[in-house]
Parts: C-alpha cells; sequence; structure tokens
C-alpha cells in the first residue's frame, strides 16, 4: 500500500470529502495528478512506439497513396525520425486520455456540486465519442477530399508534386486533432447550459459572435496559407 493510499494520508482523505481544503493540499493534489498523468503518457507513448512502426504510418498514409502522383518526400537526415516520434506521440496520448481524464476528474470532484458532477459524468464518455467521431470524419471524408483539390490547384504553371513526409504528417494530424475539437462545441454548449452558465436565450442574443467566433476559428486552422479564402468555395482545380 502507498503513502497516498494510507487512512491517515491528508491529501488521500480530502479526496473523498466535500469540505473546503487549505490551497497547499489543493497544490498537493494537483501535483500527484499531474505526475499519475505523466507517468500514463509515458506509457502510452511507449506503447505508441510499437503502434506506429506496424500500424499508424500505413493508416496515415493511405489518403496520400490515393491522390495520383503525388510523391512523398524525405527532405532532411531526421524527418523520418520525427515523423515516426511525432506519430508515436499522438498515438500515446490517445491510448493515455482516458487515464488523464481520470485523473482530471479525481482532482474536480471535490469542488463540483452533485448537479455538476451529474453533468460531467455523462459528458466524459460522450465526449471521448463525440472526439473519435470527429476524427474519423476529417481522416476518412475531409481529407480524401481536400487533398487532391489542394495538391491539383491550377496556379497557371506546370509543377511537379512533391511533398515532404513531415509536412504531410503534420497536415494529417492536424486537421484531425482539429476535427476532435470541433466535434465538441455541441457538448460543450450542453454542459455549460447544464451548469446555468449559459440560457437558450442568450445564446440566441450572441448567435452573431458565435457566426464571427466560428470564422475566425475556421480561418486559424484552415490549411492554407491564406485564411481569406476560409469562406470563398475553390472554383480552379485541375481535373
Amino acid at each position: 500500500m502507498s503513502d497516498r493510499d494510507q487512512p491517515g494520508n491528508p491529501v488521500k482523505a480530502t479526496v473523498d470529502s466535500d469540505k473546503p481544503r487549505p490551497l497547499l493540499e489543493h497544490l498537493e493534489e494537483l501535483r500527484y495528478r499531474i505526475i499519475y498523468s505523466f507517468v500514463y503518457l509515458t506509457v502510452g507513448f511507449l506503447a505508441g512506439l510499437f503502434i506506429a512502426n506496424r500500424f499508424l504510418f500505413r493508416l496515415l498514409l493511405e489518403p496520400a497513396e490515393s491522390v495520383p502522383g503525388l510523391k512523398l518526400v524525405v527532405l532532411g537526415p531526421t524527418d523520418k525520425m520525427m515523423a515516426y516520434f511525432r506519430a508515436a506521440f499522438i498515438a500515446g496520448t490517445a491510448i493515455a486520455i482516458p487515464f488523464i481524464i481520470h485523473q482530471l476528474w479525481l482532482f474536480l470532484k471535490p469542488g463540483l456540486k452533485s448537479k455538476e458532477r451529474a453533468a460531467l459524468v455523462a459528458m466524459i464518455p460522450i465526449s471521448f465519442m463525440l472526439f473519435l467521431v470527429g476524427a474519423a470524419f476529417v481522416f476518412y471524408a475531409l481529407i480524401p477530399a481536400a487533398l487532391p483539390v489542394l495538391i491539383n490547384w491550377d496556379i497557371g504553371v506546370q509543377v511537379d508534386t512533391m511533398l515532404s513526409l513531415d509536412r504531410y504528417f503534420s497536415f494529417v494530424l492536424y486537421l484531425v486533432l482539429a476535427g476532435g475539437l470541433v466535434f465538441q462545441i455541441p457538448l460543450l454548449t450542453w454542459f455549460l447550459a447544464k451548469v446555468g452558465l449559459v440560457t437558450p436565450k442568450w445564446m440566441a442574443k450572441n448567435r452573431k459572435f458565435a457566426v464571427l467566433g466560428a470564422a475566425i476559428l475556421g480561418a486559424a486552422i484552415t490549411p492554407t496559407a491564406s485564411p481569406i479564402f476560409t469562406g470563398v468555395p475553390r472554383a480552379r482545380s485541375r481535373p
């Protein structure tokens, strides 16, 4: 039995208590949760090293292989290694996320009211599923549709199409992560309404600001050099 699991341990005793705690005890508890989360992330990364080489690389390359004439190249001596470790880190993070969320829940639970706890308990599994749905939608629907358009964009001159492995992986992973996060917005809105921070009337009144915020967010995550074209249909592309 560890020191934190002993009955007399003040941190363990206060985890299950709703009584207010001194700031130092909050910081001590936060330190333990961060350490545990880091351990889970490290274990996930080690598992990701195994998955990346045998499964994840092949999966991430599928959209590129479906584009005729697209050739992935390596521009630096460390590009392959960095792409490998980046993929392993992403896989490890995905593996560790449920455990990290559990640590976050253990830290927040004593400070939440019963209504907030019930809403958060219902929210966590749904959030995880929505993230997977958003990531899958981006990877299997959006990227295969967008990549040929972006690669074959007509700029008026003939150029050979080659894409560095590092930039391709960054493009795919960035969009997959953004897709998973965007799918959290309805759930976040529901949670805020459930705990009474927002109301339907308030949301209707501030709809114009939500539209503006969505446009800014789209401009920030769009995979193009010019955010101006975020809301403009792409009309010219080579067949």
